[in-house]
């Protein structure tokens, strides 16, 4: 590592790498560039496993916002009587709404705690077994929080149409 003047640098560089085969004429010198490009070229690697990793996390997410989706998509197909029933009885769309809201977060909410006894469980293995330092429990509640935000938009959708079902559906089929 050679520190130069602003200007000096191309010049320096050159003087250094004959100075360096001056002291030692077996020497190989294999390249020769500055701080910048050398550290830009160290961090590629590690830049594009970060966005490799960032974009799959992105697809996992989609993925399960969609089966959060589909599963309350059934849910109300399975349930069109008896919330039409509810609505009947005298529920409004906003029961109707919090009901499936509140069952989401029930089962996304399991599905959270168990994840994040999993993760850190795992964590703490890994950080034992390979000698790597351990994620922070911060972190690991962020994604358990995000991942229960997401389900519980996911779940709009699904429970609207579920609130939108009229009182009248009850009363077909009897």
């Amino acid at each position: 590592v050679v520190r130069t003047q602003p200007g000096r640098q191309a010049a320096v560089m050159k003087a250094v790498q004959d100075r360096l085969y001056q002291l030692t004429p077996s020497r190989i010198i294999d390249s020769v560039s500055a701080f910048p490009a050398t550290r830009q070229r160290i961090y590629a690697r590690g830049r594009s496993t970060s966005l490799m990793l960032g974009a799959l996390s992105v697809l996992l997410l989609a993925v399960t916002a969609f089966g959060v989706v589909g599963l309350t998509s059934y849910w109300v197909a399975q349930r069109r009587r008896q919330i039409g029933m509810r609505r009947a009885l005298g529920a409004r769309r906003m029961d109707i709404l919090c009901y499936f809201h509140t069952e989401n977060l029930l089962v996304a909410g399991t599905g959270a705690v168990l994840g994040v006894g999993l993760c850190m469980a795992g964590n703490l293995w890994l950080a034992r077994s390979l000698a790597l330092t351990r994620v922070s429990p911060g972190y690991i509640g962020i994604a358990a929080l995000i991942v229960l935000v997401l389900s519980q938009l996911a779940v709009i959708w699904p429970a609207l149409r579920a609130a939108s079902i009229p009182p009248a559906i009850a009363t077909r089929g009897l």
